[in-house]
């Protein structure tokens, strides 16, 4: 019996299907192959929480997510960066869930308060922590920023259940601990001072975040707690990194292993060099290595730092625009339509001259019939 011979078409058919077949194996890496076509990025699977220091530029923008699925976002950042903070946000973090538990306003600042109305009209929201100052509507004496005062007015028009920033506020979240151990007080000038300091502590490893304080809270926290308290793992460099902050006092009673500095582009010299000497000073003098555990948004893009039990993972994303978050399904879909038009394309091209052909004898028959019929 002869062999049938495998024509080129063939060939070219049996190659593609085999490449079908093989698209329809990496299901079984999907993780990878969403990493290969930059889908989406990495997020830890296993912690007690996970803290996102989104790169807002010259802004502050945390999110927190604890192992319950529970969450908490510190700031929103500036305008200028509201789309890559809110795909972080919504694509990434939330996956278009559109519920926050709980949302802290440290102080009414543009780079810290910025995309806050976008969150409150667009986002269930569980808790709202304000600072204590009033809106300028409210006070002769507040704080007169247009953005600040939406976002008190819409806190009352939504209702939505409402806390103002203090020390000695506490919050459990699944077996993690939450901490205000500031503001001291409720009445300041300068609106950087009614920042919150929030030690979030699972246990084993604690976190503190010191949004814009000064030098002057840092002593006051000092003299105010006990060194156990102000004892951490990972410290938030207060204010961007400048000068007036992160005193060598402070970094001696914190003692951090590890350090994130919100900060962008900008004209106040931040990070200063002199928090970077103090820093180099602490590990000097308490033989540490912190100077390269000092991560800045505007050099790594978005940090995220995840703690589970006493280990602590540190990753990066430099930009989130990197991402197209179609699904690997939607890339897969396209690359079997694209394979099976090449295969049917051969067939298809003789179909339609077929067609054409057919077309035009019809034309001629016709033709011949009436001319025949004429004679």
């Amino acid at each position: 019996m002869a062999k049938k011979k495998v024509t080129g078409r063939k060939k070219v058919n049996i190659i593609i299907l085999c490449l079908i077949g093989l698209i329809l194996c990496t299901n079984f890496f999907y993780t990878y192959m969403e990493k290969i076509l930059s889908i989406r990025p990495d997020e830890p699977t296993e912690y007690d929480y996970v803290a996102h220091f989104i790169d807002v530029g010259q802004g502050d923008a945390i999110f927190i997510k604890f192992k319950s699925g529970k969450t908490m976002l510190v700031d929103s950042g500036t305008i200028s960066y509201k789309n890559r903070f809110i795909t972080y946000v919504d694509k990434f973090l939330l996956n278009k869930t559109k519920t926050i538990d709980y949302v802290v306003l440290t102080h009414p600042d543009t780079d810290h308060s910025g995309n806050m109305n976008y969150i409150i009209d667009n986002y269930k929201i569980g808790t709202f922590y304000r600072p204590a100052c009033l809106s300028y509507s409210e006070s002769n004496d507040g704080i007169e920023n247009e953005i600040y005062d939406d976002i008190i007015n819409k806190l009352g028009t939504k209702n939505i259940n409402t806390i103002i920033n203090k020390a000695g506020l506490s919050l459990v979240i699944d077996d993690t601990i939450l901490q205000w151990l500031a503001p001291l007080d409720d009445d300041y000038l300068d609106t950087n001072l009614y920042s919150p300091v929030i030690t979030i502590d699972n246990g084993k490893k604690k976190l503190m975040l010191t949004s814009d304080i000064s030098a002057s809270v840092e002593y006051n926290l000092i003299s105010e707690y006990d060194t156990s308290i102000l004892d951490v793992d990972i410290l938030k460099i207060a204010h961007h990194g400048s000068k007036d902050s992160t005193t060598s006092d402070f970094l001696d009673i914190t003692t951090p292993n590890m350090a994130i500095i919100s900060v962008g582009d900008n004209t106040y010299s931040q990070p200063a060099n002199e928090v970077l000497h103090r820093i180099l000073q602490y590990d000097t003098s308490n033989n540490k290595d912190l100077f390269s555990h000092t991560f800045s948004t505007i050099n790594s893009g978005n940090i995220i730092i995840a703690v589970n039990n006493d280990n602590i993972k540190v990753d990066f994303i430099r930009s989130i625009l990197d991402y197209s978050f179609y699904g690997y399904w939607l890339y897969e879909l396209l690359s079997v339509i694209i394979l099976l038009l090449i295969i049917f394309m051969p067939y298809t091209i003789t179909a339609f001259k077929n067609l054409k052909y057919d077309i035009s004898n019809a034309k001629y028959s016709s033709k011949y019939q009436k001319n025949k019929f004429n004679k």
